[in-house]
C-alpha cells in the first residue's frame, strides 16, 4: 500500500477543525450565564503593586445565593505574581464579608493570597449579612507589580479551588 501525501489544504482544515473543537469544548468554561440571576461574569482590570497598600474594588453586583463569589485571575502584565483577594458586601458603603457571626451580627475582614492565575471560589458571607447586599472583591498586589485582568461574578455556578 502506498502512503498518501497530505496536502497543505488538508493540514489547514485539520488544524482549523481541532481549533473549533477546542473553542467549543473550553471556550465556555468559566462561570458563564444562567437564568434566575445575574450570573454573567464581569470583567475587571487593575494596576496592582506590592508598594501600594490600598485595595482596588471590583464593581459590586446583586448576590442571589449564599454561594461563593466566582473569581478568575486570567492574566497579568509586568512582574505581578501574587495578589490578595478579600470579599466585601456593599449597601452604599463597603463592609468586610470574610467572616460573619450571626449571634452577634458582626462581620470581619478576611483575605486570601492567590499566587497563580486561574479560577477560584471565594468564601464569603455577603448574603448571610443581608440578602439585599451586593457583592464585590477587593484586590491588592502582594508580590511584584503590573496590570491584572480577570472576571468575577457574585454567585459561583461551577466548582473551582476554594479560597477559605
Amino acid at each position: 500500500m502506498k502512503k498518501q501525501k497530505k496536502s497543505i489544504g488538508n493540514v489547514i482544515v485539520m488544524v482549523a477543525f481541532c481549533f473549533m473543537v477546542f473553542v467549543v469544548a473550553f471556550g465556555g468554561i468559566g462561570n458563564s450565564k444562567a437564568a434566575g440571576g445575574d450570573y454573567e461574569d464581569k470583567a475587571w482590570s487593575f494596576n496592582l503593586s506590592v508598594n501600594d497598600t490600598s485595595y482596588k474594588f471590583t464593581q459590586h453586583y446583586r448576590k442571589y445565593t449564599n454561594s461563593a463569589i466566582y473569581f478568575n485571575w486570567q492574566m497579568s502584565y509586568g512582574t505581578l505574581s501574587a495578589i490578595e483577594v478579600s470579599p466585601y458586601a456593599y449597601d452604599g458603603s463597603y463592609k468586610a464579608a470574610g467572616e460573619f457571626d450571626k449571634s452577634t451580627n458582626t462581620n470581619s475582614f478576611k483575605s486570601y493570597k492567590v499566587s497563580n492565575t486561574g479560577q477560584y471560589m471565594v468564601t464569603n458571607y455577603v448574603f448571610e449579612m443581608d440578602e439585599e447586599n451586593e457583592a464585590c472583591l477587593a484586590l491588592r498586589g502582594v508580590t511584584g507589580g503590573g496590570t491584572a485582568f480577570g472576571q468575577m461574578s457574585p454567585d459561583c455556578l461551577g466548582s473551582y479551588p476554594r479560597l477559605y
